[in-house]
This record gives C-alpha cells, structure tokens and sequence, in this order.
C-alpha cells in the first residue's frame, strides 16, 4: 500500500538511463547506416563483377582485360584495337594519295594559291 521511498538521487539515475538510451539509440543508426553502406558497396561491386564473367557460367571465373583478345570496331578482325585499324590508316593515306600530284590538285577550289 504504501509507495517504495524514492531513492536520493533518482533524478541522477534518472538522467543516466536516459542518457545511456540516447547512445544506445545513437549506436544503433551509426551500425544500420555502415550496414546499408556495406551493402550497397557490396551490390555496386557485384554489378561490376558481373560484366567481367566469361560465357562459361562459371561465377568464380573472370577475364581479365588482358587476356582478352582485342577487337576492331571498324573491321570486325580480332588482334587490333579501331585506333590501330589498318583499313582506316590506309582509308586516310589513300585519300593523301590522290593529290601527290600537286599539278592535279586544284588549289582554286579551297581559296589557297599554289605553291
């Protein structure tokens, strides 16, 4: 019937529990936001690791970029990159080949005068 006498100093333990919630509380969003973190490091990582698997199903085997062999762009071939295709090397120098000739070049068509 009658009330349990209050402790001295409730309101310091008070003030203690109180305070110890907030951290705990705090602790808790700190963990849950590195976990969210981790896991979207994690799914960002496996996303990327997905376009460097090979055809074979494997999930543990990759390829590397360089053991892949190149492929031009431009030709289709394999064994050279577009930059170092030599159909186009030749495209441009055959294009500087048709006025070697300076004779036949018609300096009047651009605005230049011959040399």
């Amino acid at each position: 019937m009658f009330a349990k006498p209050l402790n001295e100093n409730y309101e310091d333990e008070l003030v203690k529990a109180f305070e110890e919630k907030a951290r705990i509380s705090k602790l808790e969003g700190l963990v849950s936001n590195i976990e969210r973190r981790l896991n979207n490091d994690n799914r960002n990582r496996y996303r990327s690791d997905m376009g460097r698997r090979s055809n074979n199903g494997n999930r543990n085997s990759y390829q590397s970029n360089q053991n892949r062999v190149p492929t031009c762009f431009r030709c289709n071939r394999v064994g050279h990159y577009k930059n170092n295709c030599p159909e186009g090397r030749n495209a441009r120098v055959n294009m500087m080949d048709e006025y070697d000739d300076q004779e036949e070049y018609d300096y009047n068509e651009y605005g230049y005068e011959e040399p």
